[in-house]
């Protein structure tokens, strides 16, 4: 029985740890992430978590970085979705917003601040959308939700394509 729990720790810690991490994950990155995305009207950055004292998690830092990169280089408007988690926490999309805005964004920026889990953020955004005639989305999300997200956003008739924050994995770990 020792020797299991010992063999079951190492690999929980085996697949915890980036290498493996990443090697498990790298198969749903390249699977999801569109590769030619250039004709989008807005870009929807999904949120991914604040802490209790109103910083963004690594994910939904990542993700409005990589968003806000997008939008400057191509002079888009940016959709921000997550709402509260609590009602001590701020909303979400309020807090990348304001990060949005200390990074220097001064294009157009609008807020899915109601949002509990994703089949909301593509409810919400889907009406922002529509409201400004956009056609078509980038999604900014990261690697393992992004599945979720594609396959939520067509059902509700969203026309996106996507763009991952985490595939920066060493491709010589794959060969």
């Amino acid at each position: 029985m020792k020797k299991i729990f010992i063999l079951l720790s190492v690999l929980i810690y085996l697949i915890s740890i980036s290498p493996t991490k990443d090697l498990l994950l790298y198969p749903l990155l390249v699977k999801f992430e569109d590769s030619n995305c250039d004709d989008f009207d807005a870009i929807v950055i999904l949120g991914g978590g604040v802490y209790a004292g109103g910083e963004l998690k690594e994910d939904s830092l990542k993700r409005l970085v990589e968003g806000y990169i997008i939008a400057k280089e191509f002079d888009k408007p940016i959709i921000l979705s997550g709402g509260r988690v609590s009602k001590k926490i701020e909303p979400e999309a309020m807090v990348m917003r304001k990060k949005l805005i200390k990074l220097g964004f001064d294009g157009r920026i609008f807020l899915d601040d109601k949002s509990k889990d994703t089949f909301e953020n593509a409810k919400f955004v889907k009406r922002i959308i529509t409201d400004n005639g956009y056609k078509k989305v980038l999604l900014i999300t990261s690697g393992y939700h992004l599945l979720r997200s594609k396959i939520l956003f067509d059902k509700l008739g969203v026309n996106s394509c996507a763009k991952l924050v985490d595939k920066k994995i060493d491709k010589n770990i794959i060969l």
